[in-house]
């Protein structure tokens, strides 16, 4: 799949641009909604972080001795999130964000940090323009239903 690997290369080109060149943002989803079986994974770090995890973990304890079972599971998934996040940030100790083309699928490795980063997650995750929805929002909703 080599178009995907140079849409992930211009992606990252943009992710440090001076000026966020909005046209060839759309040019290359363009690119993107047209490929079949083509996947986008976005992996949020700079949500899943070491405060939430500890946040979770308080609130998992916290539900346990109110024999609340079903609200502290829901804080363990995301204990468990977070864990897994800080694991791989760890392990491969990058700073800024990066797609990343993987077989099928294009990776947005988020962290927050890139001159450009929070105008891309709005065009693939958040904004009214975007078209895909942000798989954080699940666990945003678990932390407001239960605090």
């Amino acid at each position: 799949m080599e178009l995907i690997d140079e849409v992930a290369d211009e992606l990252n080109e943009l992710l440090d641009a001076k000026r966020l060149d909005k046209k060839k943002l759309k040019k290359l989803i363009g690119e993107l909604m047209k490929l079949s079986r083509v996947e986008f994974r976005f992996l949020n770090f700079e949500f899943f972080n070491a405060d939430l995890k500890e946040l979770a973990v308080e609130r998992k304890i916290k539900h346990v001795s109110e024999s609340n079972f079903e609200a502290a599971s829901r804080y363990r998934e995301l204990e468990v999130e977070c864990l897994s996040y800080l694991r791989f940030k760890k392990y491969f100790s990058w700073k800024d964000s990066l797609f990343y083309p993987e077989r099928n699928m294009l990776l947005y490795f988020y962290t927050g940090k890139s001159k450009n980063d929070l105008e891309l997650k709005e065009y693939f995750v958040g904004a009214e323009e975007g078209f895909l929805p942000d798989p954080t929002l699940a666990f945003i909703n678990i932390m407001n239903k239960y605090q």
